[in-house]
């Protein structure tokens, strides 16, 4: 009973998915569909790329077979405001490493329960993709989850009397680690690009103050003493849900995110200047 999501390509975007890479992964139309029993929702030219860091995989593989990867599903990339029941876009992930197809939503749950922070909406789903005038290939289970770095996530969590906030994704890539006490000014590791440490999920009209704004916190983070650091940090870190969430990382053994690897974890910065893990 598992919904069915069917990803159309043309030979030309298919193509083109293919010459992506880690470094530069390629955003290319395709025409969306969800059937969940008898009802099917279909979105037409959304935006599709390949997405990962180490678990980063073409497609098809160099023995011409086709194989899973991580999709990445922009709604509104090509349509202004289009949405999928409010959703501007999923995250497709294969169940890298993982021949239960349980760890991740498990783990996901467990956070959840304990008041971490975590994706909204996370299922399974069937992925069939379709090119050309080819008929549908079963591509096999995935997790389906809502994506984090989109703003109607921020109005969930913090309403829209905060949602003016900025939103930062953590990453080990080009940069290194992103951990604070590297943070300086006019450091690279804090751009827009998605090789950053510390790449800004805003607009880019709003990124200059984003970045002052993350740098301030950051030396005050790592240059503060005493009672000062103390009280600095209680009012300008959500302090109970960052304590949860290295708790959780911990009891799951989660080694790839802020604790283990200073990877793949993200934060807000609300109108008050306070950080949310």
């Amino acid at each position: 009973k598992l919904p069915t999501v069917t990803l159309s390509f043309s030979q030309s975007s298919w193509l083109a998915l293919l010459r992506s890479n880690v470094r530069d992964a390629t955003e290319v139309s395709a025409e969306f569909s969800f059937m969940k029993g008898a009802e099917t929702f279909q979105l037409t030219n959304i935006g599709v790329k390949v997405s990962g860091n180490t678990s980063f995989t073409l497609p098809l593989g160099a023995d011409g077979q086709y194989v899973q990867s991580h999709f990445t599903l922009d709604f509104d990339e090509f349509v202004d405001d289009q949405t999928l029941s409010g959703i501007s876009g999923l995250r497709l992930k294969r169940f890298h490493n993982d021949s239960t197809f349980v760890r991740e939503p498990l783990a996901n749950q467990i956070m959840h329960n304990f008041g971490v922070f975590t994706a909204h909406s996370s299922t399974y789903a069937r992925l069939e993709i379709k090119i050309a005038d080819q008929a549908a290939r079963y591509w096999g289970i995935y997790r389906m989850n809502e994506a984090v770095n989109r703003k109607e996530y921020i109005e969930k969590r913090f309403g829209s009397d905060n949602d003016n906030g900025h939103l930062w994704q953590a990453n080990y890539k080009d940069y290194g680690p992103a951990h604070f006490s590297r943070i300086t000014a006019n450091w690279a590791g804090i751009s827009e690009s998605d090789r950053a440490s510390f790449e800004y999920k805003g607009k880019s009209k709003n990124f200059s103050e984003a970045e002052q704004q993350l740098i301030q916190l950051a030396n005050n983070f790592n240059q503060l003493q005493g009672q000062a650091f103390v009280d600095y940090v209680n009012s300008h870190i959500n302090m109970p849900l960052f304590l949860k969430g290295l708790a959780s990382e911990a009891i799951l053994g989660h080694w790839d995110g802020f604790w283990g690897n200073a990877n793949n974890y993200q934060f807000y910065i609300d109108e008050q200047s306070v950080l949310h893990f």
